[in-house]
């Protein structure tokens, strides 16, 4: 049975994503489709109308891994009131695409490399806005494990206590051991004391981890003693805080809660407080780095 549709890709969110780890000061304006679209439509500047503080440089940018994504290159300063408009596009299979003018959305977190650029991660990470709180990112770098970090963290400084979870819908096989999920970190230094529960791809490890690095520069390791298979796309995973004290927990729903590990930070490594501001949410490393000059994206 061949099942046709003729409904054309819809317009679903845009957003302003500013993007250090492409260069100081560089920010982009993304727009996401329900369905691939047609790329030379969208590598199309003139298709875009900005209304407020933003103006387009002409850099277009599509992520090639599902060509519903779009960057558009920004200059300028961020309001409530930008609004985007699209004329123009169409989607893969041809069919115009309406895209009503919509307003520019401000993420919540801020996305940094954690390593060091251009060698590991060697190339730099990309933050796709797919809706409010719902993001695709696009990440190399060696792992979070060992002494030092190769990765992207995108996140927000929590102070006291707190309780995260995300939804993790997938996580690409760019190798066995691939990570995408939540991480704690006390700085944004590569070789900082961690604390994450990640999920690694369903064609390679296929498991649910939480791990530590308790000793700044110090080695990793895992203090979940069990590895639970990733129910994607429902592998929620969850980091709390209660003074120096942080648990991990897993969940196939996002509420019923399994604990996977809890460690006190005062109790071993470093044997030391946590701080008072932690950089918490999304940790994502593909535990590997491409060829330098071969362009991942």
């Amino acid at each position: 049975t061949l099942n046709v549709t003729t409904v054309p890709a819809a317009f679903k969110y845009a957003a302003y994503v500013p993007n250090e780890n492409q260069g100081p000061g560089v920010a982009y304006v993304t727009l996401a489709f329900d369905k691939s679209m047609n790329v030379d439509t969208l590598l199309n500047a003139a298709n875009y109308t900005l209304v407020g503080g933003l103006a387009k440089t002409g850099t277009i940018l599509v992520n090639s891994n599902n060509n519903r994504q779009v960057a558009i290159a920004v200059t300028g300063t961020w309001s409530a009131s930008d609004t985007v408009a699209a004329t123009g596009l169409m989607d893969a299979a041809a069919r115009p695409v309406p895209v009503p003018t919509g307003p520019v959305h401000a993420i919540p977190v801020t996305t940094t490399d954690i390593g060091t650029p251009s060698v590991d991660p060697i190339f730099p990470s990309w933050l796709w806005v797919d809706g409010a709180k719902d993001y695709t990112i696009v990440a190399q770098g060696s792992d979070f494990w060992n002494n030092a970090d190769g990765g992207n963290f995108t996140w927000e400084l929590k102070t006291g206590d707190f309780d995260v979870v995300t939804r993790v819908k997938s996580v690409k096989q760019t190798d066995n051991w691939a990570k995408g999920g939540l991480m704690a970190r006390d700085t944004l230094d590569a070789g900082s004391r961690n604390w994450n529960i990640v999920c690694s791809p369903t064609l390679g490890a296929n498991q649910v981890n939480a791990n530590s690095r308790t000793a700044l520069n110090g080695g990793t390791g895992t203090f979940s003693p069990t590895a639970p298979t990733p129910a994607y796309p429902n592998a929620w995973v969850r980091l709390t805080r209660s003074g120096n004290v942080i648990p991990a927990y897993y969940s196939t729903n996002g509420l019923t809660w399994t604990a996977m590990g809890t460690q006190t930070s005062t109790a071993m490594g470093d044997a030391t407080p946590l701080p008072a501001s932690m950089y918490v949410v999304i940790c994502a490393t593909a535990h590997n780095n491409d060829v330098l000059g071969v362009e991942p994206y």
